[in-house]
């Protein structure tokens, strides 16, 4: 789930600029083809609950990743920026097409029920490009380079939650309405589709995080830009540093019994709730 915002500015908390958590770029420019070896830049990952198989959103578009080996899925080379999966079978996303493609830039939200061999607009088709997506109590929410929160309820009601500055998003599935954020400084806040659009803080012993992802029991899950994990309890209480991947983290989610990662180095899964982590697969740059 990391992704470049068209905002300019630096990880002040980190020393980091922005691009060093996702390099793409936030104009309607496709994306060169692919390079040849690699995935390219990782935007998002997750584990698709009616097959088990590991699904891995890319610069260069969407891999399944099958006995250990990234297979591309349909020739799609799109900028698969914004990436979620919403339930079996079925993936959101967003970003820019393949040059090849007669598909309106940047894409707006797409969804896929045929494990992303295509793809259907939904909305903002060629207005927004959304950086981050999560599903969650019957909600979508997207974060795009306009630096605007929405969330959708049902098919086509779409709301704005804020304008703010952040890097990532993660929706509460225990507390409808919620979601957390990650700001441009690292700091941990949420939103509340019914409040006033200004972010509220979490608690001040949360420490400094780019990305984050909240379990299916509410546990709030969170890595910073030197691969450390974080766990906290749902009010952003209670931290506890369990774990470091290696590599410049790219992508978690942690909603499935697996935790997954993607670092510049990797990708990495952890059955023991982010305790450890092996390497699932070698990213080659």
């Amino acid at each position: 789930m990391s992704r470049t915002r068209s905002i300019a500015v630096r990880l002040a908390a980190f020393g980091l600029t922005l691009s060093s958590i996702a390099a793409c770029s936030t104009n309607n420019q496709s994306p060169p083809e692919p390079p040849s070896v690699g995935l390219g830049h990782i935007h998002g990952i997750g584990e698709n609950p009616s097959d088990k198989m590991i699904y891995i959103a890319t610069h260069t578009g969407v891999y399944r990743l099958n006995s250990g080996k990234p297979e591309l899925i349909a020739n799609r080379y799109q900028d698969t920026m914004g990436f979620a999966i919403a339930g079996p079978d079925e993936f959101l996303a967003s970003g820019h097409p393949a040059l090849n493609s007669n598909d309106p830039t940047p894409l707006g939200l797409i969804r896929s029920t045929d494990l992303a061999e295509s793809w259907t607009p939904i909305a903002f088709a060629g207005e927004q490009d959304f950086h981050a997506i999560d599903v969650a109590a019957g909600r979508t929410y997207a974060y795009g380079s306009t630096g605007e929160l929405l969330v959708m309820q049902g098919q086509t009601t779409w709301k704005k939650v804020a304008q703010a500055e952040l890097i990532d998003i993660a929706a509460d599935p225990t507390t409808p309405g919620k979601v957390f954020a990650t700001t441009t400084n690292g700091r941990l806040v949420t939103f509340s589709e019914n409040g006033s659009g200004a972010p509220f803080p979490v608690s001040p012993d949360a420490p400094p995080m780019a990305l984050i992802d909240v379990t299916s029991q509410g546990a709030i899950v969170g890595v910073n830009p030197s691969g450390q994990v974080f766990v906290g309890d749902n009010q952003g209480e209670n931290w506890e540093k369990v774990a470091v991947v290696a590599g410049t983290p790219e992508a978690i989610s942690v909603r499935s019994d697996t935790w997954y990662a993607a670092t510049q180095s990797g990708v990495y899964g952890s059955s023991d709730e982010g305790q450890s982590w092996r390497q699932l697969l070698k990213i080659q740059m």
